[in-house]
C-alpha cells in the first residue's frame, strides 16, 4: 500500500519564514486605533464573585471598556463555557477584561479592580470529581451533558468471544496543550457587519 504523506518527508512551504523570523503571527497585526484587551484571572480553584469594584480602572483616560460577569453580554455558548460567569471554577478562569490604548496600559489597569470572592470547596482529583460527595462544579453537576458520550462499532460481546486474550485495564492520560510557535492571541476588526478574525491556532 502506497501512501502520499506517511512515512515520507513532507516540505513545509512555510518554513523559510519561520526560520528568519519573517514570518507574521496574529500578535504582530497592528490595526489603526486597535485597542489591546487583558484578562483579570482567578487565583481560585472554585469561588464565586460577590462584588467587583472596578470604578478606579473605569476612570482612567485611555481604559475604554470593562467587561465583568455583572455587564458582560451573553449569547449562544456552551454551558461550561460562558465569557464570564460569577462562578470560576480552575485557577486561571477569566474574571474580567480590560481594553486599553496600549497592552501596558491594559495589564496596568487589571491592577486596580478589586474583587470580592467566596472561596468553595474544590477536588484536584479527576475521580474524586465523579464521586457523588464532590463538590459541584456546574449547578447540574460534574458532568456535562449528563455522562460521557459512548460509541459503539461492531459487536462487543461477539468480539469478546472471539478473543485470544482479554486485557481489563483503567488508562488515564496527563493533560496536555498543543505547542504552538506563537503565544495565544487573537485580533478582530469589524467591516460594516463582517466581522473578521485573527487568531492564532496550530
Amino acid at each position: 500500500m502506497s501512501y502520499k504523506v506517511v512515512g515520507k518527508s513532507v516540505p513545509r512551504y512555510d518554513l523559510p519564514e519561520k526560520l528568519t523570523g519573517e514570518a507574521r503571527y496574529a500578535g504582530d497585526i497592528r490595526l489603526p486605533g486597535m485597542l489591546h484587551a487583558k484578562v483579570l484571572r482567578s487565583p481560585h480553584a472554585h469561588a464565586r464573585i460577590l462584588s467587583i469594584d472596578t470604578s478606579e480602572v473605569e476612570a482612567l483616560p485611555d481604559v475604554h471598556a470593562v467587561l465583568t460577569p455583572f455587564n458582560a453580554p451573553t449569547g449562544r455558548v456552551a454551558p461550561d463555557l460562558p465569557v464570564l460567569d460569577t462562578t470560576v471554577r480552575f485557577v486561571g478562569d477569566e474574571v474580567a477584561a480590560v481594553a486599553a490604548d496600549t497592552e501596558d496600559a491594559a495589564q496596568e489597569a487589571l491592577a486596580s479592580i478589586e474583587v470580592e470572592y467566596e472561596v468553595l470547596p474544590f477536588v484536584t482529583e479527576p475521580r474524586e470529581a465523579l464521586k457523588s460527595y464532590a463538590p459541584a462544579v456546574h449547578p447540574e453537576g460534574n458532568l456535562i451533558g449528563g455522562g460521557p458520550m459512548v460509541l459503539r462499532r461492531g459487536d462487543v460481546e461477539e468480539g469478546f468471544a472471539e478473543a485470544d486474550l482479554i486485557v481489563e485495564e483503567s488508562f488515564t492520560t496527563p493533560a496536555h496543550a498543543g505547542a504552538a510557535l506563537e503565544p495565544r492571541v487573537a485580533v478582530a476588526a469589524w467591516d460594516g457587519d463582517k466581522l473578521t478574525v485573527w487568531k492564532s491556532s496550530r
